[in-house]
């Protein structure tokens, strides 16, 4: 058998999985002859591999067997492995010098137990002078001493080297699959046409491997600095490791390339629920009513499971996905821990302006726009936020397309006052008829104390009826505006210079019959 050592060489990583190219060269004899690539990943899908080559030559035939590896513990594996057996190795050098200490100490204690009667009456018939007595009552004490503080060394040293241990354990189970018994053996048929080298590409899809979306965002002086970051995992049974290129996409296994079925739609006119069968005594069940078939037909046309198609390589070129080539890779092992790259950074001009709702929190809050001028397509992912050099927290953001304007907050700004109070509530029942009125204002302040300019935008509400016998009835506004549906009501942009102050106000009334308990205000 030729083996064809082979190199990685590139690595498209996709959300779900990633494919790897790997080049070798391999001088062969003319003619007809098969050379293999050994020790492939056991995860890689065997129908995917590929095959392309340089050389005078050419390619015949390809195929896959899976073989039993005998060295089951090769590489990170086996030193895992060798790393976890020396540590138990040494717990059990200590366990058995605590279990000899043990028994020294408990020897220790049996002759001070069984002695001291003896003792006594060897200096009452003069066998033992005091002197002597007290000799070995020191000795005895000593013995305990020194075996209780070396049996408290021991506890201590194993239960540090147990930490250690965990951790190899640990260590061992993780990349235990890096060295899985069975991998896959790629055999590459060849007509060489001439004795020489050739190079052989060879590339597979393999799963366990992924990458998402991650993002740092820094405001500056009226700047936004913003970090495209992937972060990439795979436990593919592989290292992946320098020099080779790294690609990212944002192609997945499409779901959408089969025509898409209807199924049927049907109505019926409702039938009430039949009665459950009722036993008498003594008699058999009473049988109910058979379905209608038109109920039966709708359940079992229900919508239908849609085939998964896998997506061909082609389509990642067209507008339904994206790549990324990294300028720079980094070596990425088969651990599943989250290895970081950058995308691209974009330093860009902000908006920054500020918002309050202080119905929910009478707070500013600091509001920062820029718009994407990249052609990068933004997945959707967790953003870490600074103000300047402090981090403010993290937040989810949705997927950004090119030219299309994002919008952030960074916390609190303490520098400017808000406060909101209901300066009115009058709740009238004596009105004609059947109807009672409630009368509400209330009044927004903001104050600029410190800031040398401040842009603020106030959002407050008005009730909305969800009842037909409530009416409600916005009189006015302060600035004017007027509300949305949902009766939001939002005063945007107001500028306030170092100093100033601005008050919004509204007032409304609710009318609803006077025996209604009304729920919501």
């Amino acid at each position: 058998m030729k083996i064809l050592e082979t190199n990685l060489t590139a690595v498209t990583v996709y959300p779900d999985r990633a494919r790897v190219t790997r080049t070798g060269k391999i001088v062969l004899e003319s003619g007809a002859q098969q050379v293999t690539i050994v020790a492939l990943p056991h995860t890689l899908d065997e129908s995917s591999v590929r095959a392309a080559g340089k050389g005078n030559a050419r390619l015949t035939g390809l195929g896959t067997t899976r073989v039993l590896d005998t060295d089951a513990q090769a590489g990170p594996a086996k030193d895992a492995q060798d790393k976890l057996q020396a540590l138990l190795d040494q717990d059990k050098i200590l366990a058995d010098e605590q279990e000899a200490w043990t028994q020294r100490l408990a020897i220790v204690k049996q002759i001070g137990a069984q002695g001291g009667e003896n003792f006594s009456r060897s200096v009452a018939r003069g066998k033992l002078s005091l002197d002597d007595l007290t000799g070995v009552l020191d000795y005895l004490s000593q013995s305990h001493e020194a075996a209780s503080n070396i049996m408290r060394d021991l506890t201590v040293r194993r239960r540090e080297l147990q930490k250690q241990i965990d951790a190899a354990k640990a260590e061992a189970d993780k990349v235990r699959s890096a060295a899985a018994r069975e991998t896959i053996h790629a055999h590459i048929d060849l007509d060489a046409r001439a004795a020489g080298e050739i190079e052989i590409e060879f590339s597979y899809t393999i799963y366990n491997a992924s990458w998402n979306a991650l993002y740092d965002a820094r405001l500056e002086n009226n700047r936004v600095e913003w970090n495209y970051l992937a972060q990439v995992r795979q436990q593919t049974g592989e290292n992946w490791t320098l020099p080779y290129t790294l690609t990212l996409s944002t192609a997945t296994l499409a779901t959408g390339l089969d025509k898409p079925e209807l199924p049927p739609w049907r109505v019926d006119a409702y039938r009430p629920p039949q009665p459950r069968m009722m036993h008498a005594r003594g008699a058999g069940p009473m049988a109910a009513a058979p379905a209608p078939m038109a109920e039966m037909a709708m359940a079992a046309d229900t919508m239908p499971l849609q085939k998964m198609v896998y997506e061909e390589a082609e389509v990642e070129s067209r507008a339904a996905s994206v790549i990324y080539k990294i300028a720079t890779p980094r070596d990425i092992p088969s651990d599943g821990e989250a290895h970081q790259v950058t995308i691209t950074t974009l330093n860009v001009d902000a908006q920054i302006d500020y918002f309050c709702a202080p119905k929910v929190d009478e707070h500013a809050f600091v509001r920062a726009e820029f718009t994407n001028p990249s052609d990068y397509l933004m997945l959707a992912g967790q953003v870490n936020l600074y103000h300047d050099a402090d981090f403010v927290g993290t937040r989810h953001v949705e997927t950004i397309v090119p030219k299309q304007n994002v919008e952030f907050f960074l916390g609190a700004e303490e520098r400017l006052h808000v406060e909101r109070k209901e300066t009115k509530r009058v709740t009238d029942k004596n009105l004609l008829g059947n109807t009672a009125r409630t009368n509400l204002a209330y009044r927004i302040r903001v104050e600029n104390p410190a800031l040398e300019r401040a842009r603020i935008t106030v959002l407050d509400q008005v009730p909305v009826s969800a009842h037909p016998d409530i009416r409600v009835k916005l009189h006015h506004t302060s600035p004017e505006v007027s509300p949305n549906e949902q009766g939001e009501l939002e005063w945007f942009g107001r500028e306030l210079k170092r100093g100033e102050s601005a008050e919004f106000e509204f007032e409304f009334t609710m009318e609803y019959p006077k025996e209604m308990r009304v729920v919501g205000l």
